[in-house]
């Protein structure tokens, strides 16, 4: 691309395929030049971390990186069943969040694409803690004795029941593909480690967003990917004002509100990462949130695309590429 005029792409066609493996054909066939590969193909194309000597022979290329992002569980503050700050309710989410075991769900699910995270702001983001530790990580031993000093006892059929003697259940809501599937058995299966029921809400993406603004989803697992490499960016997520927009949890905590208000007075420093500490700590004390992961951004090109290189904040990358006809050596 050096001395070349940009932009040097007339059009810019891009396909939204929801479906991984359609996707996957549709580039190995040359139908699309860039792919964005996902953690259910990483084991077709990738051997550990670098791409398989059948596709390099092909001219594609694998550009790696990790990206400035959370993915989280999260309860609907708000939800009647399971959201407020009762002890009971309390109990209940932090049990959910630790029948979940997070580096199995990255092992199996993710095919090894993301990376066990545990503190609401990601690497390579200013606040970033390495060390943090979260106290709601996988413990289902602990999370039925949270479950049975509540008295959230177990009947004939070894479901547990509310107060109101009915079974409780969880309602989770997740997208249309076949990975939201493995992603619903997979917490199906966690549930049952403690005796919790399992429901599913499957809906597609506009419309989780919907619900969720409106505050009418239960259970979930989201995902932010960074705006800007600040850990504001992250924190803001769960800001009381934010509700109806980004915080997606529906949180609403007064003492937590005023924290996140002094923090935006500070930059990056100390007395901010300290904030954060007593911010990140007061979610999962609270059983609202579970940080599970940052995703590694695997994109494939092929050989007549010129110029891309990946950015971690920067998506529109559009403007610095250049492709030679199909066939044609760079």
């Amino acid at each position: 691309m050096k001395g070349k005029k940009i932009p040097q792409i007339d059009q810019i066609d891009i396909q939204m395929i929801d479906e991984p493996q359609s996707a996957w054909l549709s580039f190995s066939r040359g139908e699309l030049d860039i792919l964005g590969l996902s953690g259910q193909l990483a084991p077709v194309v990738l051997d550990h971390e670098k791409l398989r000597e059948k596709w390099i022979h092909q001219g594609i290329r694998l550009n790696r990186l990790s990206e400035p992002m959370i993915s989280y569980f999260y309860f609907n503050y708000l939800d009647p069943d399971f959201g407020g700050d009762s002890k009971s309710h309390i109990a209940l989410r932090r049990a959910i969040f630790m029948s979940i075991d997070d580096d199995e769900m990255i092992r199996v699910l993710f095919n090894g694409q993301a990376i066990r995270e545990q503190y609401p702001v990601p690497p390579g983001v200013a606040g970033y803690d390495p060390q943090y530790e979260s106290v709601l990580g996988f413990n289902p031993e602990l999370a039925n004795l949270l479950l049975d000093q509540e008295g959230y006892q177990r009947g004939k059929d070894g479901w547990r029941q509310g107060p109101n003697g009915q079974v409780i259940t969880v309602r989770f809501t997740s997208g249309v593909t076949s990975q939201d599937r493995e992603i619903e058995a997979f917490i199906r299966k966690s549930l049952s480690r403690i005796g919790l029921a399992f429901s599913s809400e499957k809906l597609r993406f506009p419309d989780i967003l919907r619900l969720e603004r409106q505050c009418r989803l239960q259970f979930r697992l989201s995902g932010w990917i960074a705006d800007y490499p600040d850990g504001d960016n992250f924190m803001q997520l769960w800001y009381g004002p934010h509700t109806h927009e980004n915080n997606g949890a529906c949180y609403q905590n007064a003492q937590w509100d005023a924290l996140y208000d002094q923090s935006i007075l500070w930059p990056q420093s100390s007395e901010r990462d300290e904030l954060y500490h007593q911010m990140a700590r007061m979610l999962e004390l609270d059983g609202i949130t579970k940080i599970s992961s940052t995703a590694v951004r695997n994109v494939l090109t092929q050989s007549w695309v010129l110029g891309y290189s990946p950015h971690p904040i920067l998506a529109s990358v559009w403007q610095y590429l250049d492709i030679t006809p199909h066939g044609v050596n760079p």
